[in-house]
């Protein structure tokens, strides 16, 4: 049975009360999603195990079947525990630090409009909103700060000077919202600091910046060469920041693949990096990948979790130990083409 489981600027001091979402009774059908041929499977198929904590993954497919899952990727025993309804879709979620909520972005009308912070309850499946949503803003990226009373994001505001992106801090409770980093992305916060995607240069994501609880900012070593970083994670074990290269500045970079959109889908062949967040050393690890995308990825235990366009992946990088010559374990579990995001 599954366990139920910095230049600071502006303050935002958006308090909003927490109140039950409603669903308007008379929705029209959803439409067909995009390519259902190719991009979204009808099987979800299990194809391996491991011995790591369950996790909790979107899958995107064609009403009536959009839903949250928790997946135990020991037994394989999967559980649906949020049905999305029809017109509304999930652009992202996080587990907190007890396994009890996962913060959800989520989104009416097809998340045309914005979409609005909420809370779902694993044990119970109820949601309960946390923020309202704005129109031309959206919530992605979503992760919990370790103490569990707040939620970071990165905040996508479309504007007539064109796309803000930043990171901001949420009150888990009241929904107030703080800004933690401006021309930001892509939180990993470490306790009082959080680490950033900086997107200052024409979203190029070169640049890991480490932003302190006062403001001050100070820019986290990447190695040269490494350019067009994603999917930023923090092992608090090992004091260690692990990011996603896309591609080298030549054609011998340790990874390849095509640059991403500063948000969305993520749809990037990328393999991993890691540096230490005190300084010293770091490596490229893991193996190059294949033709696989990775759309979300989440740090559970000692494993990165990777949601990819074939579905869900394992991979055992042995941070901790400082060796840059581990052989990383990559283990394939779940094959589908319609999984989107991951939290454990």
């Amino acid at each position: 049975m599954i366990s139920q489981v910095a230049g600071v600027g502006l303050v935002l001091t958006v308090a909003v009360g927490v109140w039950l979402v409603s669903w308007p009774p008379d929705e029209p059908p959803a439409p067909a999603l995009p390519d259902m041929a190719t991009q979204f499977s009808l099987d979800l198929k299990i194809i391996g195990e491991v011995d790591a904590d369950p996790v909790f993954v979107v899958e995107q497919r064609a009403q009536p079947n959009y839903r949250i899952f928790a997946f135990d990727p020991i037994s394989g025993e999967q559980q649906t525990i949020y049905s999305v309804p029809e017109s509304s879709v999930i652009q992202g979620l996080a587990l907190s630090p007890d396994r009890s909520t996962l913060a959800v972005a989520y989104a009416d009308n097809y998340g045309v409009d914005g979409n609005q912070l909420v809370m779902l309850d694993v044990a119970s499946g109820e949601i309960e909103s946390i923020t309202t949503a704005q129109l031309g803003h959206w919530l992605v990226d979503l992760v919990w700060a370790p103490g569990g009373d707040e939620v970071y994001a990165t905040e996508v505001v479309n504007a007539d000077d064109g796309e803000r992106l930043s990171v901001v801090g949420i009150d888990a409770s009241s929904g107030e919202e703080t800004m933690r980093a401006d021309n930001a992305m892509n939180p990993a916060p470490t306790g009082d600091a959080v680490l950033v995607l900086d997107v200052g240069q024409q979203n190029a994501r070169s640049l890991i910046r480490n932003v302190a609880a006062d403001g001050s900012d100070a820019n986290l070593e990447v190695s040269e060469g490494l350019v067009d970083l994603d999917h930023l994670l923090y092992d608090a074990e090992a004091d260690v920041a692990i990011v996603a290269v896309l591609k080298g500045a030549d054609s011998s970079g340790v990874a390849l693949g095509a640059q991403a959109d500063a948000h969305g889908s993520h749809d990037v062949v990328s393999t991993w990096w890691a540096g230490s967040v005190a300084g010293g050393q770091s490596s490229s690890i893991g193996s190059e990948p294949d033709s696989d995308v990775v759309y979300d990825a989440v740090i559970s235990g000692d494993w990165i979790v990777s949601v990819t366009g074939e579905g869900l992946s394992f991979e055992d990088v042995g941070i901790a130990s400082g060796d840059p010559k581990f052989e990383p374990r990559l283990v394939d579990v779940v094959f589908s083409r319609a999984l989107r995001f991951v939290a454990g």
